[in-house]
């Protein structure tokens, strides 16, 4: 997961101070449509899944799960980024009633009915996610 250095508010605008990480987006790695490795893919996928398990444990949904928003870093770090759509729990929603925001292809079946996301939502897009990996991926979102 990306680190948060610190979130402030300028003339009523939020602004998030993030780390700078140098390297590809997964799109990007993936822009050949060719498949990565099976071993590679899995370390990807553990990597994303450990990052959600420690937002799903403050209770922050991601919400936009795809590979666009993975970044693959020079150093070989895995970074899951834009968490710009996530809510906290119990929190007001980001959009009106009836508005979908994300990206079709990754969205799970529950979001797609307009139904509360919760972790499980998450894990449904990580799965296509790692579907798009393995595969060269079709289903691929930039």
């Amino acid at each position: 997961m990306i680190t948060v250095y610190d979130v402030a508010a300028e003339e009523g605008r939020p602004w998030i101070v993030m780390e700078l990480v140098r390297g590809l987006s997964l799109s990007d790695v993936l822009g050949a449509d060719e498949p990565l490795p099976p071993q590679r893919a899995a370390r990807i996928g553990a990597e994303v899944l450990a990052a959600l398990r420690a937002a799903h444990a403050a209770g922050v949904p991601h919400r936009n799960v795809k590979p666009a928003n993975v970044l693959i870093a020079h150093d070989g770090r895995v970074v899951l980024t834009d968490f710009g759509i996530a809510a906290v729990e119990g929190s007001p929603a980001l959009t009106m009633t009836g508005e979908l925001i994300g990206s079709p292809g990754f969205l799970a079946p529950e979001r797609a009915m307009g139904r509360r996301p919760g972790p499980e939502s998450d894990l449904w897009s990580l799965g296509v996610l790692l579907y798009a990996v393995v595969e060269g991926g079709s289903c691929r979102s930039r």
